[in-house]
Protein backbone atom coordinates (compact mmCIF):
# COMPACT_ATOMS: atom_id res chain seq x y z
CA UNK A 1 0.00 0.00 0.00
CA UNK A 2 1.40 3.35 -0.90
CA UNK A 3 2.12 5.81 1.69
CA UNK A 4 3.83 9.52 2.00
CA UNK A 5 6.64 9.54 3.83
CA UNK A 6 5.44 11.55 6.28
CA UNK A 7 3.06 8.81 7.36
CA UNK A 8 4.86 5.59 7.58
CA UNK A 9 6.38 6.11 11.31
CA UNK A 10 2.79 5.99 11.92
CA UNK A 11 1.45 3.18 10.01
CA UNK A 12 4.48 1.40 11.86
CA UNK A 13 3.46 1.67 14.74
CA UNK A 14 -0.77 1.40 14.35
CA UNK A 15 -0.24 -1.68 13.07
CA UNK A 16 -1.69 0.21 9.82
CA UNK A 17 1.49 -1.60 8.02
CA UNK A 18 3.46 -4.67 9.13
CA UNK A 19 6.86 -4.21 6.65
CA UNK A 20 8.72 -2.14 4.71
CA UNK A 21 11.46 -2.09 2.37
CA UNK A 22 13.75 1.15 3.01
CA UNK A 23 17.54 0.99 3.23
CA UNK A 24 19.30 1.33 6.44
CA UNK A 25 20.30 4.71 6.04
CA UNK A 26 16.77 5.97 5.51
CA UNK A 27 15.12 3.94 8.24
CA UNK A 28 17.84 5.79 11.02
CA UNK A 29 17.52 8.92 9.81
CA UNK A 30 13.02 8.99 9.78
CA UNK A 31 13.18 6.70 12.89
CA UNK A 32 11.25 3.92 11.36
CA UNK A 33 14.02 1.47 13.32
CA UNK A 34 12.02 2.39 16.63
CA UNK A 35 8.68 0.76 15.34
CA UNK A 36 9.78 -1.75 13.24
CA UNK A 37 9.89 -5.24 15.18
CA UNK A 38 12.04 -7.09 12.85
CA UNK A 39 15.45 -6.43 10.50
CA UNK A 40 16.88 -8.44 8.02
CA UNK A 41 20.64 -8.32 7.29
CA UNK A 42 19.96 -7.67 3.56
CA UNK A 43 22.40 -5.98 1.87
CA UNK A 44 20.54 -2.91 0.77
CA UNK A 45 22.08 0.76 0.25
CA UNK A 46 21.26 3.38 -2.17
CA UNK A 47 24.18 3.87 -4.21
CA UNK A 48 24.27 6.52 -7.00
CA UNK A 49 26.85 7.93 -9.48
CA UNK A 50 27.74 8.12 -12.91
CA UNK A 51 30.43 8.91 -14.88
CA UNK A 52 29.69 11.27 -17.05
CA UNK A 53 31.45 12.79 -20.12
CA UNK A 54 30.74 14.78 -23.03
CA UNK A 55 31.25 13.80 -26.48
CA UNK A 56 33.65 15.81 -27.50
CA UNK A 57 35.90 14.69 -24.54
CA UNK A 58 35.32 10.94 -25.41
CA UNK A 59 36.77 11.73 -29.29
CA UNK A 60 39.88 13.64 -27.24
CA UNK A 61 40.21 9.67 -25.84
CA UNK A 62 42.59 7.98 -28.19
CA UNK A 63 40.41 5.47 -30.65
CA UNK A 64 42.27 2.63 -29.30
CA UNK A 65 42.09 3.27 -25.81
CA UNK A 66 38.25 3.59 -25.70
CA UNK A 67 37.29 0.17 -25.84
CA UNK A 68 39.57 -1.23 -23.11
CA UNK A 69 37.86 2.16 -20.63
CA UNK A 70 34.61 0.74 -21.80
CA UNK A 71 35.59 -3.02 -20.55
CA UNK A 72 37.00 -2.14 -17.54
CA UNK A 73 33.69 0.15 -16.71
CA UNK A 74 31.37 -2.97 -17.88
CA UNK A 75 33.49 -5.20 -15.58
CA UNK A 76 33.81 -3.00 -12.87
CA UNK A 77 30.22 -2.65 -13.08
CA UNK A 78 29.31 -6.49 -12.48
CA UNK A 79 31.40 -6.56 -10.01
CA UNK A 80 29.56 -4.61 -7.53
CA UNK A 81 26.31 -5.43 -8.73
CA UNK A 82 27.65 -9.03 -7.16
CA UNK A 83 29.59 -7.48 -4.81
CA UNK A 84 26.45 -6.13 -3.16
CA UNK A 85 23.84 -9.34 -4.65
CA UNK A 86 26.38 -11.55 -2.26
CA UNK A 87 24.85 -12.60 1.28
CA UNK A 88 28.23 -12.59 2.85
CA UNK A 89 29.99 -9.61 4.40
CA UNK A 90 33.16 -8.41 2.16
CA UNK A 91 33.49 -8.20 -1.09
CA UNK A 92 34.58 -10.47 -4.03
CA UNK A 93 37.48 -8.27 -5.22
CA UNK A 94 40.81 -9.71 -4.54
Amino acid sequence: MPLPSTEISTALQTGLVEALGAPPQVTVISQYFNHAKYMTDFRWQLLQGATIITKAMWERIPADLRPALLKVAQEDGARLQKDVRTPSRGTSRP
